[in-house]
């Protein structure tokens, strides 16, 4: 068994998302975006959708269909949703404290902090305290943790310790903002039958020769974000078929792909840590659409989206947690797109093209972006053939 200590907070506020991590492996397709479905904004599939990240619960679509949202919700998260746990001084025992964010079971329209110490191997738990706090804590004996221990008790056979403590009890009133603006300070301290004492953290309150008491801070992330979508269908080409028209990146002036060593026009991003959009530019100079960048807690995304009649025929992505290595001799990668990390394979004109990225330790990324493009304008018949990047 492994002792892990959930720390979880809700709060009230008309139409708070809770995120789902279940959602992660059940998510469904999303619905065609049509007219009659009244929810629908009539703009949706012809004018950016991509003003807020989506969360897990929100609908896929397939990679030639542009994904757009039709409902918002404000999510609360948690910055730091693990803690170390450790018992013993000399951290004889260790585990984890994980932060999530749950609605209270006694009144799902109240909102409530859930702290809960899961079983340690081959012991269980004799004593708990727990102390949160809007300011650093400074008491450093557990024995003063009297207003919100008691809101704990153990669990079946002292394998567990269940903490539920109302949000009002922490704050003067509840609120989203309230919760967003303020950093909470938590002391989970307990006992087990092995004799050692347990703390959660690993800030020091006061050390002393018979004292090692530690706490944790938790911080959230407060934003909005889609929580459904729809599909908008892939626009045909025309019967005239597809033209193949050339090369286009995502444009920053700021740096361009010579900087790293590359014989070839281009752009890279460097060390972005918030969402942003980016000009897909064609042959250097024209303007053709978009590729929409989103920086959250579940890492690095982007959307591709070329205006009509202009499409993709292949698209590659470069994302890096590092800086961008140059590279001697050049046309050695990051000059050959193809061998990016990140290849949508053959795209026959479509209309957009997503995908995702891990996410970087510190937030911090490094990126590049290009695709093939086509154009219909009924000039050529059929559709090009899937080109080689690495000869653009």
């Amino acid at each position: 068994m492994h002792s892990t200590l959930a720390f979880v907070f809700l709060l009230l506020v008309p139409s708070f998302a809770f995120p789902n991590p279940a959602a992660l492996f059940a998510r469904s397709p999303g619905p065609v975006c049509t007219a009659d479905k009244p929810t629908i904004p009539p703009s949706c599939c012809t004018s950016p959708q991509d003003l807020y990240p989506y969360t897990d619960e929100a609908e896929t679509c397939p990679p030639d269909q542009t994904r757009c949202c039709t409902e918002t919700k404000d999510v609360l998260t948690v910055q730091n949703p693990t803690v170390v746990l450790n018992c013993g001084r000399d951290s004889v025992r260790q585990s984890t404290a994980t932060i999530k964010v749950v609605p209270c079971a006694s009144d799902p329209t109240n909102g409530c902090l859930e702290v809960t110490y899961n079983d340690i191997a081959d012991t269980t738990y004799t004593e708990f305290h727990l102390e949160i706090s809007k300011d650093p804590i400074t008491q450093s004996s557990p024995g003063q943790y009297k207003t919100f221990t008691g809101y704990c008790q153990l669990g079946p056979n002292g394998e567990t310790v269940v903490c539920t403590v109302p949000i009002n009890k922490i704050f003067e009133k509840t609120g989203y903002t309230t919760l967003c603006q303020n950093t909470l300070y938590v002391a989970a301290h307990s006992v087990i039958t092995d004799g050692n004492t347990c703390w959660v953290g690993t800030t020091p309150i006061v050390q002393t020769a018979n004292n090692w008491a530690k706490y944790f801070d938790v911080k959230f992330d407060c934003a909005k974000k889609c929580v459904h979508a729809c599909c908008c269908p892939a626009t045909p080409p025309p019967p005239g078929g597809l033209c193949g028209v050339g090369t286009a990146f995502a444009r920053d002036d700021q740096h361009p792909l010579s900087d790293l060593g590359c014989q070839r026009w281009g752009w890279y991003f460097a060390e972005k840590t918030s969402s942003f959009n980016a000009d897909l530019v064609l042959g250097q100079t024209t303007v053709i659409g978009k590729v929409s960048v989103t920086i959250d807690s579940n890492g690095f995304s982007w959307v591709y989206q070329p205006n009509a009649p202009y499409g993709l025929l292949e698209a590659h992505v470069k994302v890096l947690c590092n800086p961008i290595p140059s590279f001697d001799p050049p046309r050695s990668n990051p000059c050959a797109p193809g061998q990016y990390e990140f290849n949508s394979g053959c795209l026959h004109g479509a209309s957009t093209w997503s995908g995702s990225a891990p996410k970087c330790p510190d937030g911090k990324y490094w990126s590049i972006f290009h695709a093939k493009i086509s154009k219909a304008d009924g000039t050529c018949q059929g559709e090009p053939p899937c080109p080689n990047p690495d000869q653009d």
